[in-house]
């Protein structure tokens, strides 16, 4: 298990965080831009002595990188016990997912403020979101919480590989379709309503993939789809549980597959979404009456620790929300509980 290097009193001579407090690749991510850092030191959560004595640099504001432990460092919050030092990023699901692949595996847990457009980790796991204040609170004084991590290995049409890691969902199909085609600054003005725009643009051209897919290392199983999402978590904007049995430290992998086949197939899938998942999973009544109804062919749901996809076609995937560009075959297994996250105390 990685030792937590110590961060010792910041001196006003010091021009960054101290080697090895960090991985590389944290340094290079936008845990939180120009902007969202003029918030914080509204907020006064960070004060403009903290960047005079060196702890934040401007190279780092350009990078915009914040951690919690230099805030408790540098005097900005209580004092907490050292095995708690979180590392906090303030951004979208997309941010979150990038710090989390650097701190995946440590003991470093992750601190959230949530600032994105979805938000969908702080939604499923019942945080704070635009409350700057309890999401402080959370990450100096709460609890955490380990969760599943989802690890993708993707193979690219031209023999190379890379891997990642997703808290939420990934998928293909028209979810990356979406992804890719939603507009950044319809995004940055309207919010998630911004994705019913790529939504209807990626099902007006009605992409069909052609997929074989084994879960669990099973019978390999052909299949033509619309979309397929892996989630670690069901949750969307608006209530909608695309995945209503999925949970987040189970160790398994809720997995849907889109394949309506023309108009009446989009009308059962909306059915499924927006009536039987978002409306009568909340009473036991309802939940009787799903029990009853039959499974329409227009939706296929799986579960599994492992999937392994391998596509006729290079495809589009997401992770995310994020495009990562396409790949020819997937494969995505579950990292149980390798991410601490900081919730509030009371949920624990």
């Amino acid at each position: 298990m990685r030792r937590e290097p110590s961060w010792p009193r910041t001196r006003p001579s010091r021009v960054g965080p101290p080697a090895g407090l960090i991985s590389r690749s944290l340094r290079t991510t936008a845990l939180v831009t120009r902007s969202k850092v003029a918030g914080l030191l509204k907020s006064g959560l960070i004060t403009t002595g903290l960047i005079t004595t060196g702890l934040i640099t401007t190279g780092l504001i350009t990078t915009g990188l914040i951690t919690m432990a230099g805030l408790l460092a540098a005097g900005c919050g209580p004092a907490a016990p050292s095995a708690f030092r979180p590392a906090g990023a303030a951004g979208g699901d997309g941010t979150i997912r990038a710090v989390a692949e650097s701190l995946r595996g440590t003991d470093v847990p992750l601190a959230i403020l949530p600032s994105g457009t979805g938000n969908l980790l702080a939604r499923n796991m019942s945080l704070a979101l635009d409350n700057v204040a309890s999401s402080v609170e959370t990450a100096f004084n709460g609890h955490a919480r380990p969760i599943d991590v989802g690890v993708v290995e993707a193979e690219r049409a031209d023999g190379g590989r890379s891997n990642h890691v997703f808290l939420v969902m990934a998928g293909l199909g028209l979810d990356a379709q979406m992804a890719s085609n939603t507009n950044a600054l319809l995004k940055a003005r309207v919010g998630w309503v911004a994705y019913i725009d790529a939504i209807a643009r990626a099902v007006r051209d009605n992409n069909r993939v052609k997929v074989r897919y084994s879960v669990d290392g099973g019978q390999q199983r052909s299949a033509t789809v619309n979309t397929v999402i892996v989630g670690n978590c069901g949750l969307l904007p608006g209530g909608i549980q695309l995945l209503p049995d999925a949970v987040i430290d189970d160790g398994v992998f809720d997995i849907v597959a889109f394949r309506p086949g023309g108009f009446v197939g989009w009308v059962q899938i909306s059915v499924k979404l927006f009536w039987e998942n978002g409306v009568l999973r909340r009473s036991t009544v309802g939940r009787r009456i799903i029990s009853m109804s039959r499974e329409v062919r227009a939706l296929r749901y799986l579960r599994g620790k492992e999937l392994t996809i391998r596509l006729e076609h290079p495809e589009e995937f997401e992770l995310d929300g994020d495009p990562f560009g396409e790949a020819i075959a997937l494969k995505a297994h579950v990292d149980h509980l390798g991410l601490k996250v900081m919730v509030p105390a009371a949920t624990v």
